[in-house]
């Protein structure tokens, strides 16, 4: 049987995760592309 009432802490744990993911692939995107870069200048 669900829940009907929203369960805030949950919604808030899946944002937080969401965020956490976000935020290392923002970190990452940088280096990624330098690093693609550097390989297409090499070929």
């Amino acid at each position: 049987m669900p829940r009907h009432r929203l369960d805030l802490w949950a919604l808030l744990d899946v944002y937080r995760c969401t965020f956490e993911v976000l935020h290392e692939a923002a970190l990452q995107w940088p280096f990624a592309v330098a690093a693609e870069a550097a390989r297409w200048s090499r070929a």
